[in-house]
């Protein structure tokens, strides 16, 4: 990982913390907390105490306000200002029954698609991904989109040049929603072998979100497929949290024949690795101490 002064983009001052909760205190609401936190010295989420009838217009005046804030949100979380009754309402397995959060408006806008791109997972499922023509969505440039999977893909029935409408789901996640102005061109179809190793792909039906079944496009040989076989190693990588091993790293490993599976790694030496083209004594000693580390 880059160091701050290697790279100002990643200096920690840029950072922004907000104290949103207090625990371990006998205080009786939430709005004491968050006071008790702003004298402390802490910086807090912008709050404001409503009754519930007053609830949807405050939503609507941060909704208005957010295009003005240094940073993205994609909404609001609405607590009981009661901490005992909050408490004693409990929780679900997913989230706190004395709270709930009210999602923005995701932000759309129209593009041009020009075509897209099928990529290779760890497991081997092969997802479809819109490149699009370059749009402005909640600041940032989208030039790539996701279409999860091949149901959606022939839901959509997608052709080059089609004016589609992207949505930014969450404040985060570009979203191909719908077509506006289909075009003339041929409607695009998925590849009939895989776009790594060749091996002829296959069509296979799992079910997703609500247990809806749903067809997704998988490599017929992922055991043996170069680019799943890279991004399992990186998924485990990620996993373990060691650094160093990233695409390029891996997919060198990979290619001189040194790692096969995730247990390879731990046979490596530095006699392996020094050989290697751009891989220095700073580079190995570090790949070496995070394999030991783990």
């Amino acid at each position: 990982m880059l160091k701050a002064k290697e790279n100002p983009a990643l200096d920690p001052r840029l950072l922004a913390f907000f104290a949103y909760d207090l625990l371990g205190t006998a205080l009786a609401t939430e709005s004491e907390k968050l006071r008790t936190l702003t004298a402390l010295g802490f910086t807090v989420p912008v709050w404001r105490p409503v009754l519930a009838t007053a609830a949807e217009p405050a939503f609507g005046a941060f909704a208005a306000s957010r295009d003005r804030d240094d940073f993205e949100a994609d909404g609001i979380v609405l607590r009981l200002d009661d901490c005992t009754l909050a408490q004693r309402l409990g929780v679900t397995a997913h989230h706190p029954r004395g709270a709930i959060a009210w999602k923005y408006t995701a932000s759309a806008d129209t593009t041009t698609l020009q075509t897209v791109h099928w990529s290779v997972a760890r497991t081997g499922t092969i997802t479809p991904v819109a490149l699009v023509a370059p749009v402005s969505l909640s600041g940032a440039t989208v030039t790539r989109a996701t279409l999860h999977n091949l149901s959606n893909l022939r839901r959509l029935g997608l052709r080059p040049g089609d004016v589609v409408e992207l949505v930014r789901r969450g404040g985060v996640i570009p979203h191909v929603e719908r077509v506006v102005t289909a075009s003339d061109n041929p409607a695009l179809e998925p590849p009939a072998h895989c776009p790594s190793c060749g091996t002829p792909t296959r069509v296979s039906v799992r079910e997703e979100g609500k247990g809806k079944p749903v067809e997704v496009l998988v490599c017929g040989d992922p055991a043996n497929c170069a680019t799943a076989r890279q991004r399992s190693l990186l998924h485990y990588c990620q996993a373990l949290d060691l650094e160093g091993f990233g695409d390029k790293v891996v997919e060198t490993l990979i290619d001189q024949g040194l790692v096969d599976t995730p247990a390879d790694r731990y046979d490596l030496a530095a006699g392996d690795l020094l050989p290697l083209p751009r891989f220095g004594e700073v580079l190995v000693d570090n790949l070496l101490g995070q394999i030991a580390r783990a």
